[in-house]
């Protein structure tokens, strides 16, 4: 059987479904060695150390996020259920789950998490006008919080179920909530 070759996008790859099931901190370059079936050794042909690699990555999740697409939809809850179903695929899930667990210890993953939420009021300010930051501080609470039940049930070897209508639900009841 031939062996597959390894580079550094399947060493990030790796990383992300890795610290997924287990946390940044808790992957090992031997980890990552056994998820890629190649020796720990090989790895150091593509970075100097672990933390090479992990600015690596966090530089890869940085570059994702800003290339998301971002619906223009003029209804709220439309563009919150199209932003909960960008991050619904597992690559994107395990991108925000990092950035948004490493955003306190390092700068890029904090740089792309704010950048992200500018991003989000941006694109709804016109519609929110003074409720904008508020809305988006709350959306974003609720999908790191669904990217977080994602990551738990994963872990237990489950899937949670995306829902539109309970997205739709928190959503308008929220949104309606911030009217007053």
């Amino acid at each position: 059987m031939k062996k597959e070759k390894i580079s550094r996008e399947k060493i990030i790859e790796a990383f992300l479904k890795v610290s997924f099931r287990k946390s940044s901190s808790g992957t090992a370059l031997s980890d990552l060695a056994n998820e890629l079936g190649i020796k720990k050794a090989s790895l150091y042909n593509y970075y100097e150390n672990r933390d090479a690699m992990v600015s690596d990555v966090l530089r890869f999740c940085s570059d994702s996020l800003k290339e998301i697409s971002l619906s223009d939809s003029q209804d709220i809850c439309d563009f919150s259920v199209d932003l909960f179903k960008v991050f619904d695929t597992q690559m994107n899930t395990e991108i925000l789950s990092l950035i948004d667990s490493e955003k306190l210890f390092d700068d890029l993953a904090f740089t792309a998490f704010e950048e992200f939420k500018i991003r989000l009021i941006k694109l709804l300010r016109h519609r929110l006008k003074d409720r904008t930051e508020f809305f988006v501080g709350a959306l974003l609470f609720l999908l790191v919080d669904y990217v977080s039940a994602k990551k738990m049930m994963a872990r237990n070897g489950d899937e949670i179920e995306f829902s539109e209508s309970r997205i739709r639900l928190v959503i308008n009841s929220f949104y309606l909530s911030t009217e007053t």
